[in-house]
């Protein structure tokens, strides 16, 4: 393994435990949907960690500034992905997110649409 590999997978390794000790105070972690998160624990390359997202009402601007702080602290060249995955009776939910940088997030979703699904479960404003 080259030492350009061995380095992106000590940091993949070591911001995946700050994330996740991080989400333990928003919910619990399952990869099966069983829970309110699931972050990724697959190292897919590149700088980026995906968190799927299963209960809305985690989703707030708190939330996304931890985040930035985990990434501005250490790991600027990084990104957090979090993808929507969750069902609704009201309707279906489209898999769209937010990208979390150090210093700014983007927006990719619909928070009309969001509001109208989910009501006051959706705390985002």
């Amino acid at each position: 393994m080259s030492s350009e590999i061995e380095s992106q997978f000590s940091e993949w390794r070591s911001l995946y435990n700050e994330i996740l000790s991080f989400l333990e105070g928003y919910g619990r972690n399952d990869p099966f949907g069983e829970g309110d998160f699931w972050l990724l624990d697959d190292n897919l390359g590149g700088g980026v960690h995906k968190i799927y997202i299963f209960n809305i009402s985690m989703v707030t601007r708190e939330l996304v500034e931890g985040l930035m702080k985990l990434l501005t602290d250490q790991y600027l060249g990084w990104q957090i992905m979090l993808i929507l995955d969750m069902k609704c009776p009201a309707g279906e939910v489209p898999p769209e997110g937010i990208i979390v940088h150090a210093n700014f997030f983007e927006e990719f979703w619909d928070k009309d649409q969001l509001k109208k699904l989910f009501g006051d479960k959706f705390f985002w404003s």
